[in-house]
């Protein structure tokens, strides 16, 4: 992978397949097209609402209260539905240059990211976890 993508998405899929899908999301990084943070429309799931202005969750009416972690981690996962983010993708992203609690701190951060959206009544299995690489949000977005 070239130096300054720090891009580690994995689709699920053979080889072929995998190198062709990080090459179209390196092209969509560098063009702009996948949002960073902030400065993008708010992005929807069925009653799930993330808006990236405001930096705010909801679902339905409730505001869902999220730490800065679980708010990039929900971010990342909804702007790259259907793709596996890997363990390591996150940790860069999500703490970036201060991860020294591993993929531990990972799974403590989506535990509670999934125990705060059931709490809200949003069903917590969009989250899914790819045993020993990643996670994925499985919903369509409206």
């Amino acid at each position: 992978m070239p130096a300054g993508h720090g891009i580690m998405f994995l689709p699920i899929g053979g080889n072929k397949e995998t190198e062709r899908e990080i090459d179209r999301i390196k092209t969509k990084v560098s063009e702009g097209s996948i949002p960073q943070s902030g400065g993008s429309a708010p992005r929807n799931f069925r009653r799930l609402k993330i808006d990236a202005n405001e930096r705010q969750v909801s679902v339905g009416d409730q505001v869902v209260q999220l730490s800065p972690a679980e708010y990039r981690i929900l971010s990342l996962l909804v702007a790259n539905a259907g793709r596996v983010l890997a363990h390591q993708f996150l940790l860069a992203e999500v703490w970036v240059g201060n991860h020294t609690g591993g993929l531990e701190c990972i799974r403590r951060c989506v535990q509670r990211l999934r125990v705060k959206l059931e709490s809200a009544q949003l069903d917590p299995s969009v989250i899914v976890t790819i045993p020993g690489v990643g996670y994925m949000f499985t919903g369509q977005l409206s």
